[in-house]
C-alpha cells in the first residue's frame, strides 16, 4: 500500500479506495494520446473555428486545475456509499476512453482539434456516429464526470459539466452550422435522426 503514491498520477488520498487512483491513473494514462491525436490533426489557425480550440484547451487546464482544488481539500466529497459511487465512476470514465477512440478510428484523419472541412470529406454516419453527433466530445465529457465521481466529489463532477459543458456546446453549435453549410440537406437529414451527445437524452 506505501508504493501506491509512487505508481498513481492521483493522489490515493482523494479516492475512497486507493486502488482506485491507480485505476483512474491508467485511464488517465490511456486517454492522454487521444489529446495528442486531436491536437495532431487539427489547424488552430481555420478560420471556421472561431477560438473553440483554444476555448476547449483552457477550459481543460481550468478543469485540472478545479480538480486537484477540490480534491485535495476535500471540498464536496460524497460521503455516502462513496465505494460505489467511485466504482461508478471508474466504469464511466472506462465507458468514455472507449468512446473517444472509436470516434478517432471511425473519424480518421478527419478527427482534428479545429473546425474545418476538408475538401474530400463527408458526413460520416457509422461507427459512433449512427446514433449521436459528436461521440468524441461525449467521451471526453464522461471521462471527466467519472473521473470526478472515481474521486466521489460532486464538486469537482459540477465544476466540470458546467465549465466543460459550456465550452463543448460553443463547439458543436458553431461545427453544426458549418457542416450545415457544407453538406446542407445532407447533413439536415442527419441531424433530424441522430442526438448529439447522449441517445434519448439530447
Amino acid at each position: 500500500m506505501p508504493m501506491l503514491p509512487l505508481i498513481s498520477l492521483v493522489n490515493p488520498a482523494w479516492t475512497p479506495n486507493p486502488w482506485a487512483a491507480v485505476v483512474l491513473s491508467v485511464l488517465i494514462l490511456a486517454f492522454a494520446p487521444s489529446e495528442v491525436i486531436y491536437r495532431k490533426h487539427g489547424n488552430i489557425k481555420s478560420a471556421e473555428d472561431r477560438h473553440s480550440s483554444w476555448i476547449i484547451l483552457t477550459s481543460t487546464f481550468v478543469n485540472v486545475g478545479a480538480f486537484i482544488f477540490f480534491c485535495s481539500r476535500g471540498i464536496g466529497t460524497i460521503p455516502w456509499h462513496a465505494q460505489w459511487v467511485s466504482l461508478c465512476g471508474l466504469l464511466i470514465c472506462a465507458v468514455g476512453v472507449g468512446m473517444r477512440y472509436w470516434a478517432i478510428i471511425t473519424l480518421g484523419r478527419f478527427f482534428t482539434s479545429a473546425v474545418m472541412v476538408q475538401s474530400d470529406q463527408s458526413v460520416i454516419a457509422h461507427g459512433p456516429f449512427r446514433f449521436i453527433r459528436h461521440p468524441g466530445y461525449a467521451g471526453a465529457l464522461l471521462f471527466g464526470v467519472g473521473g470526478a465521481l472515481a474521486c466521489a466529489n460532486w464538486a469537482a463532477m459540477l465544476f466540470f459539466v458546467l465549465c466543460h459543458g459550456a465550452a463543448f456546446r460553443y463547439r458543436v453549435t458553431l461545427e453544426e452550422a458549418v457542416m450545415l453549410t457544407h453538406f446542407g440537406s445532407t447533413y439536415a437529414a442527419y441531424q433530424a435522426c441522430t442526438w448529439r451527445f447522449l441517445p434519448f437524452v439530447y
